[in-house]
């Protein structure tokens, strides 16, 4: 299971951590038949990951999971 990650300092490997959240959140879809999937802005609030970073970083990973 993946844990959303916390911003340090962006040189903590947090942009990989959150895009594997995506990508799992993505799989596990999947087999389960969702039809629909809707993501909050994952890490960003209280754990810091600055939206706009966070933000291309879920539309590449859902991006990259539809192709």
């Amino acid at each position: 299971m993946r844990i959303s990650p916390v911003w340090h300092d962006g040189n903590s490997n947090e942009d990989e951590l959150l895009a594997g959240c995506y990508r799992t959140s993505l799989e596990l879809a999947v087999p389960n038949d969702v039809r629909s999937i809707s993501f909050p802005a994952i890490s960003c609030g209280v754990y810091r990951f600055p939206i706009d970073h966070a933000a291309r970083i879920a539309v590449r990973e859902v991006t990259d999971f539809l192709k």
